[in-house]
């Protein structure tokens, strides 16, 4: 990484929502955060090491990704249906699997999307509703649109976190990549 862009998150610990949102532009870090979250965290538990200047996180039962699911005409799936088809493996996951201790970690990147904006964020919406009361699950969603953000108010379970390109003079773009808390 040539110019690396370090962030600072807290997830849980009983003062923190273990849950967030992430919007935001295209190219304004969103899945960048995602996948550097989901190697910091592979990171700690295989080798116990994690490129951070501070780290502190509890052992996951489990990881699951929804970060680029792919359409394929040869099994009939459009991005929409391979996104869903993803979403459900994670749904019927952590839900065998919602026990007293067990902890899981969820990386969604732009859930449902292959589909018009308003059902996307139904679903999106729907989904963080129905995952909210699972205590064990870290989990982070990012998206483009906006009703995921009122999970935050509407379950308690979820910060809002939002990243940010910079236009400057001459139509240049200054990419920040780093996440800044809502409120």
């Amino acid at each position: 990484v040539k110019q690396p862009v370090a962030n600072t998150i807290t997830l849980g610990g009983g003062a923190h929502p273990n849950k967030i949102i992430i919007t935001g532009p295209n190219g304004g870090g969103k899945s960048v955060f995602l996948k550097t979250l989901g190697c910091c965290v592979l990171l700690a538990q295989s080798w116990g090491i994690v490129p951070a200047k501070k780290a502190q996180m509890s052992l996951f039962d489990g990881v699951c990704s929804c970060i680029h699911p792919q359409e394929s005409i040869e099994h009939e799936l459009s991005t929409f249906m391979a996104e869903k088809l993803r979403i459900d493996a994670i749904r019927q996951y952590v839900f065998q699997n919602n026990r007293p201790g067990f902890k899981g970690l969820l990386l969604l990147d732009e859930p449902f999307k292959g589909t018009v904006d308003a059902e996307s964020a139904d679903r999106i919406y729907e989904f963080g509703k129905e995952i909210a009361p699972l205590n064990g699950l870290i989990v982070s969603i990012a998206t483009h649109v906006e009703k995921p953000i009122n999970l935050a108010p509407n379950t308690g379970a979820y910060a809002n976190y939002h990243v940010c390109i910079n236009e400057l003079p001459g139509g240049i773009l200054e990419r920040k990549v780093t996440i800044e808390q809502r409120a």
